[in-house]
């Protein structure tokens, strides 16, 4: 993490050699169009081209002939692939990508640009860019976009498009991915070779379309960014787009810029709904509502195309905006569980298990506890009957594995199958799920919870949700304590002479970064401070935006102030552009001002610690005095 101070394919039958056996027409599904075809036909012969230079010499001909049979099976199958999705509201028919697709904005540095504008920066600049977003923002649907545009704009690229959580049922070994991407391309190619495809990345000739890095496997993850970033660097002419939810650790992706999917506005949110396949006077009532102002008393929710959705699916039933979004999910889940007893009238069909809704419920919470533990998004039949059957014991309850899994499937529809394996309808629903598990499990305690998840995955919207749903046993059993500790080290030291005493607390090294601002191919810089200490800097994190209304720090603290422009000359004059958070470093921290901004972390650490400490003792006088109330009476 960085501070910044500026600031389906379904296969058919194996083969015996263990390949699998690809019919094109059932992969695709659907008649490509004759503009599809003929761009596809484009891309393709501008690789072959490449690649007929480099190895065919006097076989040109029949190079170009055994190439032309198979890569263009490849885009189809993507092309179509790309083509449909499932959502929340379409569970059981996956429906077309036109009509639910939304093109959303983007943010690049302080530029602002639309989804057709950036995919043509990215071509012009052959650019690297990780593109962010939160759960349910749209960050896959954009890509599977961005495949087919890249196809029908006609760029002499080829383009691959790959899914990475797919490398979590490998092994992990030496060059993974490359060689994951290659035997994707491959099964429809069978006289591509390995020579010929680094040829192809050599010279310019793909562009790559990585989903999911968020997806990945904690074991296959740190490999697979570190072969993301020797990809970028020694094939720099492949333009490369990666997708995954915010996190602390692409500051250290040379080479790449970060592309934030932006929330919707209230025109593109009305586009949405409008677009989904449901009710139509529901989705009227909706809308209406929206304009009504619905959506501007609700934008940080409505904003994101998921919880939208999400909001139509349970508004007919309950008629309101839920203030927190862990509501949402409980809401959804609500309807979710009862949706396939909606047109029976008063009958309530049995689940396949014979549980109760509240048992299924209780025994979801705790599959999803045990798999998001794990980090485990998607489940091969054996995974998931292992799953189940822990959670079945969890609960105490007596049912039948297939049975419950069942209900999973068909009963509440909140996991489907694809392919061989199983999946959540979001995933969002395991976090939330295990949020809940969170909370309502006091045995664990809550320090040990929250740590793992700040460690493991960073400050995201699980730890957020868990916060909302017991703000008190948050503060009291995981903030409190935490700060307590901290405030007592940093209290230690005297930031004026050895700021890296505090800093070393959060950050290992002060660095100057550069990135694309967005209007010019032009590259920009900044000073950043890169976070080692992920718990520690949580806490600061906490304390400087999610309570600093309550806590005033910047009308408290406004002598504080960094020189950012200055420092970042001086680091980039002197220190090569970056300076180690160590004690021997102490005077050249203190050039770039760094004691100034150790000092404002030390007082902020300090100032949040005493507003919790009130906040508790208020809880408690409180609680204690409505207690005597009622004795008393």
């Amino acid at each position: 993490m960085l501070h910044t101070l500026n600031a389906r394919i379904v296969y058919g039958n194996h083969s015996s050699r263990g390949g699998r056996i690809i019919d094109p027409v059932s992969v695709a599904g659907i008649a490509l169009e004759a503009g599809a075809k003929t761009a596809i036909a484009k891309s393709t012969n501008s690789l072959v081209n490449k690649l007929s230079l480099k190895f065919a010499k006097d076989r040109i001909d029949t190079l170009t002939f055994t190439l032309n049979k198979g890569l263009p099976s490849y885009l189809e199958a993507n092309y179509a692939k790309c083509e449909t999705l499932k959502t929340l509201l379409n569970r059981n028919m996956p429906v077309a990508l036109k009509d639910c697709f939304v093109a959303p904005d983007f943010k690049l540095g302080r530029a602002d640009k639309t989804a057709d504008v950036f995919l043509d920066y990215v071509n012009e600049t052959e650019g690297k860019f990780i593109v962010t977003g939160l759960a349910g923002s749209g960050k896959s649907v954009f890509l599977k976009h961005a495949f087919r545009s890249v196809i029908e704009k006609g760029h002499t690229y080829y383009p691959i498009f790959f899914e990475l959580r797919s490398l979590n049922q490998l092994a992990v070994k030496k060059e993974l991915l490359l060689s994951a991407i290659f035997a994707s391309v491959q099964q429809y190619c069978e006289n591509f070779t390995r020579a010929q495809f680094n040829h192809g990345l050599k010279t310019g000739g793909f562009y790559i379309l990585l989903d999911g890095f968020d997806e990945l496997s904690q074991e296959a993850r740190d490999q697979v960014a570190d072969e993301i970033s020797n990809l970028a660097r020694k094939y720099h002419k492949c333009p490369l787009l990666v997708t995954s939810r915010p996190s602390d650790e692409f500051v250290s992706w040379e080479g790449f810029s970060e592309a934030e999917l932006q929330p919707f506005d209230l025109e593109k949110v009305e586009q949405y709904i409008t677009k989904l396949t449901y009710d139509e006077e529901q989705k009227r009532d909706f809308l209406a509502d929206l304009k009504d102002g619905l959506f501007e008393k609700n934008k940080d929710f409505l904003s994101n195309p998921l919880l939208s959705a999400m909001m139509l699916l349970t508004y007919d039933s309950f008629g309101e905006i839920p203030e927190k979004r862990h509501i949402f999910y409980a809401k959804c889940f609500e309807v979710l569980s009862r949706e396939h007893d909606a047109s029976k009238g008063r009958y309530k069909r049995q689940l396949f298990s014979e549980l109760s809704v509240e048992q299924i419920e209780k025994a979801f919470m705790f599959f999803c506890a045990l798999s998001y533990f794990e980090r485990d998004i998607s489940f091969s039949e054996d995974q998931m009957k292992d799953y189940v059957n822990q959670a079945i014991e969890a609960c105490g309850v007596e049912a039948d594995i297939p049975d419950v899994i069942r209900d999973f499937r068909e009963s509440i529809s909140i996991m489907e199958r694809v392919g061989l394996q199983y999946e959540f309808a979001h995933r969002s629903f395991q976090e939330y799920f295990y949020a809940k598990f969170v909370v309502t499990d006091r045995e664990i305690p809550l320090e040990s919870k929250v740590a793992w998840l700040i460690k493991t995955f960073g400050y995201d919207d699980t730890v957020e949700m868990i916060a909302d749903m017991d703000r008190a046993y948050f503060e009291d059993e995981y903030l409190l304590p935490a700060l307590t500790k901290l405030d007592r080290k940093l209290a230690r030291v005297d930031t004026k002479t050895n700021p890296a005493g505090a800093l070393s607390k959060f950050f290992g090294l002060a660095k100057i970064s550069q990135f694309k601002d967005g209007d010019t191919t032009e590259t920009k810089r900044k000073l950043v401070f890169l976070v080692t200490n992920r718990l520690s800097y949580y806490l600061w994190e906490q304390a400087d935006e999610k309570y600093q209304n309550q806590l005033d720090i910047d009308s408290k603290y406004l002598k504080y102030k960094h020189n950012y422009d200055n420092a970042t000359s001086v680091l980039d004059a002197k220190y090569g552009g970056k300076i180690k958070i160590h004690h021997t470093n102490n005077l050249k921290l203190i050039e770039i001002e760094a004691h100034i901004f150790a000092e404002r972390i030390k007082q902020t650490i300090s100032c949040f610690r005493a507003h919790l400490e009130q906040k508790q003792e208020k809880r408690k006088k409180g609680l204690g005095s409505l207690i005597r109330k009622k004795y008393r009476r």
